[in-house]
């Protein structure tokens, strides 16, 4: 599995991380075949697959987003 930068020095794959599911196609991480390259949320901090929609940098995923909408409405 290859990491991507999300632009937040906190963002690299640890330990604790290696159970943690892609918050689109809830994969396990470590199950990972495929070297599948990732990617960090810099607001929740979830990871995601580059494929499943982790493709901006820095990544902020879709309910971090809806989250600060709803926070400033």
């Amino acid at each position: 599995m290859e990491i991507i930068d999300s632009g937040d020095d906190d963002s690299e794959f640890g330990a604790d991380d290696a159970d943690a599911e892609c918050l689109f196609c809830t994969g396990l991480y470590s199950e990972d075949t495929r070297g599948e390259k990732c990617a960090q949320c810099i607001d929740c901090h979830r990871w995601a697959h580059e494929d499943c929609g982790a493709d901006e940098e820095p990544f902020v995923c879709l309910f971090a987003q809806r989250c600060k909408i709803n926070y400033l409405l």
